[in-house]
C-alpha cells in the first residue's frame, strides 16, 4: 500500500511539473503597431518654373485709325518668367501603424507644414507695327514694350496619405506612400510699360503704359506620392527620412486693364489691355523626423 502511496505521489510531481514546462508566454505585440505622432523638417522645390503669361486687347482705338490689327500691342504683356521657387519647410505628423506578419505594415499618416517655398522672375516682350494708311504721315512705327514681374510660392502644405512598409529588419522600416495633398498657393504679378514712335516727331518715349498689379492667394487641392525609410532606434522612438512629390494643379492670376493715353488727345484712351498668368505649384519635399510610438 505504501508503495502505491508513493508511486502516485512520484507522477503527480512529474507530471505537474511537464504541465508547467509547457506553458507558453504570449507573443509580444509588434513592436510598430499602434498611434505615434512626431515632428519633421527639411526643404522643398517647385518643379514647375514657368509662369506663363498672355495679354489681349479690349480696346484699341490705333488699331481703327492706323490700320493695324486689333490687338497689336497684347504682345508686350505676353511672355515666360522662369520662377524658381524654393524654401525650408517644417511641421509635425500624426498616424497609425498596424503589423502584419513578420515583415508588412501597413498604415495611415497625416501632417501639416509651414512652408517658405518662394521665388521669382520676369519676362520681357516687345510688340509693334506700322501704319497702312493712305496718308503717309500716319504710317510710322508704332512699339510697346513691357516686364511682367512675377513672385509666387507655397506658404503652408498638408497630406493625408496611406503608407505600405516592408521590415527589412525588425526595427528598419522601408514604405512608399501617397495620398491626398492641399496647400496655400499664391502669386504676385506687376507690368509696366512703354508705348513710342522711334524717329517720329510723338516719339514720347515719356507715354507710359499705366502699370498694373494683381495677386493671388488660395487654397489648392492636389495628391502626393513618394517613399522612405524609418529606424526603431530606441523602444517608443523612431527617426524617418522620406521624400514626397506633390501637384497641387494651376492657378491664374488675372491682370488688371492697363490703358495707354491717346498722345494725339491726352484726355481720352487709345489702348486697354489685359493679361492672364498662369503658374504651376508641383514639386518636392524632402524631410527628416522623428515619432514616438504609443504601443
Amino acid at each position: 500500500m505504501n508503495r502505491q502511496i508513493i508511486a502516485v505521489a512520484i507522477f503527480a510531481l512529474t507530471g505537474g511539473a511537464a504541465a508547467a514546462e509547457t506553458v507558453v508566454s504570449p507573443a509580444p505585440r509588434p513592436m510598430w503597431t499602434g498611434f505615434y505622432l512626431g515632428l519633421n523638417l527639411g526643404g522643398g522645390f517647385n518643379a514647375s518654373t514657368n509662369a506663363a503669361t498672355t495679354g489681349y486687347s479690349i480696346y484699341d482705338w490705333a488699331a481703327g485709325v492706323y490700320e493695324l490689327p486689333f490687338g497689336w500691342t497684347a504682345g508686350y504683356r505676353t511672355g515666360n518668367a522662369s520662377v524658381g521657387q524654393a524654401g525650408v519647410v517644417g511641421g509635425g505628423q500624426v498616424g497609425f501603424n498596424y503589423q502584419i506578419g513578420p515583415n508588412l505594415v501597413v498604415g495611415v499618416e497625416t501632417d501639416f507644414q509651414g512652408a517658405g517655398i518662394s521665388g521669382g522672375g520676369s519676362s520681357y516682350a516687345l510688340a509693334g507695327g506700322a501704319g497702312a494708311t493712305p496718308d503717309p504721315a500716319h504710317n510710322f512705327l508704332h512699339l510697346q514694350s513691357g516686364i511682367v514681374n512675377v513672385s509666387a510660392g507655397t506658404g503652408w502644405i498638408g497630406t493625408v496619405r496611406g503608407r505600405v512598409g516592408f521590415l527589412a529588419t525588425p526595427s528598419v522600416l522601408l514604405f512608399a506612400t501617397g495620398g491626398f495633398a492641399y496647400g496655400n498657393t499664391y502669386a504676385n504679378v506687376a507690368t509696366s510699360g512703354y508705348h513710342w514712335h522711334p524717329g517720329h516727331e510723338i516719339a514720347h518715349p515719356e507715354n507710359p503704359v499705366t502699370p498694373t498689379w494683381s495677386a493671388l492667394d488660395a487654397t489648392s487641392v492636389g495628391w502626393t506620392v513618394g517613399g522612405g525609410g524609418e529606424w526603431m532606434f530606441l523602444e517608443h522612438w523612431s527617426a524617418k527620412i522620406e521624400a514626397l512629390y506633390y501637384d497641387l494643379g494651376s492657378q491664374s492670376v488675372y491682370g488688371q486693364f492697363s490703358p495707354l493715353i491717346n498722345p494725339a488727345a491726352p484726355n481720352s484712351i487709345a489702348i486697354i489691355n489685359g493679361a492672364t498668368t498662369t503658374l504651376g505649384f508641383r514639386g518636392v519635399i524632402a524631410r527628416v523626423g522623428v515619432n514616438y510610438h504609443f504601443n
